[in-house]
């Protein structure tokens, strides 16, 4: 066992489940803790199943280890927010709502509610600061005997930059983003996480590291929204009914820039920001390293599963394709023997369609990340094909 104990918390979402995968590979001795502990496919990794709102029960849980890191990538959802709109109708209503922020800005009161709403509806606010709750729990506990923690690692998200805004209400919204950027207006839980790890490290002298990725994706079927997951369940339905894989957004949405963060670099960087002195007390972006439109990258996912693409729809909706398929999901599930998971838990319509609305640019400098010495990058089409056989061996999916 390694003298190295890192202690995964979120264990069973999609930077958790990359991270124990790494971690474990890499010789360290993980505890991997989610409310649902997971059976370990390894010896150097121990599931835990811990409420992380109970700190007495954190402090019960890891009593006999002596934990050196904390990896924390758990999360709370805020609100139940699912977006009932389809895409186009949301992009109008994002653009509406920036012709009037110039005028909402003018009245601190007004604004004060206007980005508090929109944080609530981008679940970037959350009132009963039941992360930051989470987070405090776990150091507090670790800080003190038997434990030996050296450092906190955190992941946050595009939020810090106010993805949730967008560039039509965000007016200061500059591309791509940076590390020292200035916080976006509004509520943001990411805000109070950080501003915790520095208060912990001048009161303790623990560092802490921070990754900030973008569309994360990783091959979890249990973790929620998850865009790899959507992506498969719908290219597969789509194939079962003969279609080719359709793009459910338009032609803006195909077309502007965007990145990808697979789930595994992003697991390693929070690896190397933990242990390299260098990056201590800092924050990196994580995203593969190329931005990239869905244009460029939509005919390798459709080479993947054996379609032909179709970039140009006409009134399509991928929300209805995902809503009217629970039957021909449930034959393939018979057919193939997959793993038995209703349509409805891997995929969630509504995120899946949002997930195309965006006819803006959206980039992340890598530049900080290089200059202290991390210098991987990936290929965003082997990532995709690397994560859906993942998922075709797991039988999450049908085969080729």
């Amino acid at each position: 066992m390694s003298d190295r104990i890192g202690l995964v918390l979120g264990a069973t979402g999609i930077t958790g489940n990359a991270l124990v995968r790494h971690l474990s590979i890499s010789g360290w001795t993980v505890l991997a803790a989610s409310r649902r502990a997971v059976q370990p496919a390894k010896e150097n990794v121990i599931p835990l199943s811990i409420d992380l709102t109970d700190k007495a029960a954190i402090y019960d849980a890891l009593l006999s280890y002596h934990i050196t890191h904390v990896f924390f990538a758990a999360y709370s959802t805020p609100f139940n927010s699912s977006i009932s709109l389809d895409f186009r109708t949301v992009r109008r209503m994002v653009k509406t709502l920036g012709f009037a922020t110039p005028v909402i800005d003018r009245f601190p009161p007004l604004a004060s509610m206007f980005y508090t709403e929109l944080a609530r509806r981008g679940l970037a606010y959350d009132p009963e600061q039941t992360n930051l709750k989470m987070l405090r729990n776990v150091v507090e506990v670790t800080l003190a005997r038997p434990h030996d923690l050296t450092h906190v690692a955190l992941v946050t998200g595009g939020k810090m930059y106010g993805m949730h805004l967008t560039p039509h209400i965000y007016k200061q919204w500059t591309q791509p983003f940076r590390e020292h950027d200035a916080r976006p207006p509004g509520p943001n839980f990411y805000f109070e996480q950080e501003d915790y790890l520095h208060d912990v490290f001048a009161r303790s002298g623990v560092t802490w590291s921070v990754v900030r990725p973008s569309y994360l994706i990783g091959d979890n079927p249990n973790a929620a929204f998850n865009v790899l997951i959507g992506l498969a369940v719908y290219a597969s339905v789509l194939k079962a009914g003969g279609y080719p894989l359709i793009f459910p957004g338009d032609e803006q949405a195909a077309n502007c820039l965007l990145e990808m963060s697979d789930a595994d670099l992003v697991a390693e960087l929070m690896e190397w920001s933990s242990v390299t002195p260098s990056a201590h007390n800092q924050a990196f972006n994580a995203v593969n390293g190329k931005s990239l439109s869905w244009s460029e990258i939509w005919p390798s996912i459709a080479e993947f599963f054996g379609m032909k693409d179709d970039m140009n729809p006409q009134n399509f909706s991928a929300r209805t394709v995902i809503r009217e398929s629970d039957n021909l999901w449930n034959e393939l599930v018979k057919i193939h023997q997959l793993e038995d998971i209703p349509l409805s838990k891997l995929v969630d319509e509504s995120f899946f369609e949002v997930l195309l609305m965006p006819d803006w640019n959206t980039e992340y400098s890598m530049d900080k990340a290089r200059r202290f010495g991390f210098t991987r990058e990936v290929d965003t089409a082997e990532m995709f094909r690397r994560h859906f056989q993942r998922l075709r061996d797991r039988r999450i999916i049908p085969p080729a």
